[in-house]
């Protein structure tokens, strides 16, 4: 089709270009992001590999920060290798939540860097589709877990407000989910923390 012609273009000018240029690969990483969007996650995965080149140019870029927003949120949807590997040897169902409960906080950890990357950047629009990427993560979670995330939410409950976000609702998750935790999940607040620090721990 005509956007995979025109992504397949791209990322051939892309790969060709020895100097990596931001702005090209800013605009990968925002076509990952569309097809993130739309359920495309293989095209969405190889603009992703292109546009994380930025990083070799060793500043914060913009291209870098989405891409990583992005590809969190693939290795959500799609576990890497490791992790199915260590499934396949559980014993349990139990098991093999507990390892995706792990792995999914990890890659809430890295949403939450990327937000502040996006803060950094001064880009509030960056930092509104991390915490996007962080709610659609957190969701998997909430419930029986929802006391490990209590950080994550506040982090991105207050990055929200600091932008003033117009994203109204998104804001009411964030604040809602706090309140829970609050009023239900308050006593398990310190092991929460320390499960966050280090998931595989």
């Amino acid at each position: 089709d005509g956007l995979g012609r025109s992504t397949s273009a791209l990322i051939k000018a892309c790969s060709e270009d020895p100097i990596h240029d931001p702005e090209k690969l800013f605009v990968l990483a925002q076509i990952a992001h569309f097809c993130l969007e739309y359920g495309h996650y293989d095209t969405a995965r190889e603009c992703v590999t292109h546009a994380m080149k930025v990083n070799e140019l060793g500043n914060l870029y913009h291209a870098g920060v989405m891409a990583m927003i992005v590809n969190q949120q693939l290795l959500t949807i799609h576990p890497p290798e490791r992790i199915n590997r260590i499934l396949e040897q559980c014993a349990s169902r139990g098991e093999q939540l507990d390892v995706l409960t792990r792995h999914r906080v990890g890659c809430i950890l890295e949403l939450v860097t990327c937000m502040q990357s996006a803060e950094r950047l001064k880009d509030p629009e960056l930092v509104e589709i991390a915490c996007f990427g962080v709610w659609n993560t957190v969701l998997p979670l909430l419930g029986t877990d929802v006391d490990r995330i209590e950080m994550i939410l506040n982090t991105c409950s207050k990055a929200l407000e600091k932008i003033e976000s117009g994203y109204h609702k998104l804001r009411i998750l964030f604040h809602l989910e706090l309140s829970k935790i609050f009023l239900g999940f308050g006593s398990g607040q310190k092991r929460a923390k320390r499960d966050l620090q280090s998931p595989w721990d």
